[in-house]
């Protein structure tokens, strides 16, 4: 089980690699191409913008679109 450290190091290193993708996102494409089975810039980005990452800043559009596609039927453990 993580630690309230662990998690702490996880989330510096995820917003480290946000930063950087959203600095230069040819730049980090090209560090992390090698993961993804040949699949061109034009695709990453694509599929870059098809997903929106929850984070505390969109976390009530992310529960309102959930909550309107009926994704689950009981939302009530995600409401803050």
């Amino acid at each position: 089980m993580f630690n309230k450290q662990d998690i702490s190091k996880i989330q510096n290193i995820v917003n480290s690699a946000t930063k950087q993708l959203n600095s230069n996102p040819k730049d980090f494409f090209e560090i992390v191409k090698i993961y993804l089975d040949e699949m061109s810039f034009e695709e990453f980005q694509l599929t870059l913008d098809e997903m929106k990452f929850v984070t505390n800043d969109n976390y009530s559009e992310m529960l309102g679109l959930i909550k309107k596609e009926k994704v689950f039927d009981n939302l009530k453990y995600l409401e803050k």
